[in-house]
């Protein structure tokens, strides 16, 4: 079921060009995503929680511009 949903809000990300792109910085063992608009440029930043959260569906009042 999960997947399901993670799934459609992958979709829904993709149809408003808008993706969630990781980071990832191996010499600190610190990982983050970015809402990035089709040319490249950075929406918001957001904790790998947070990345998680959204990808999942839950999305929370501040990320709602992605809805």
């Amino acid at each position: 079921m999960e997947i399901d949903v993670a799934w459609g809000r992958a979709q829904e990300m993709f149809a408003s060009d808008v993706h969630l792109h990781f980071e990832v910085d191996s010499q600190e063992a610190h990982v983050w995503a970015e809402l990035r608009l089709a040319d490249g440029s950075v929406v918001e930043r957001l904790s790998a929680s947070e990345a998680l959260a959204l990808a999942c569906g839950d999305v929370s009042a501040p990320l709602a511009l992605v809805a």
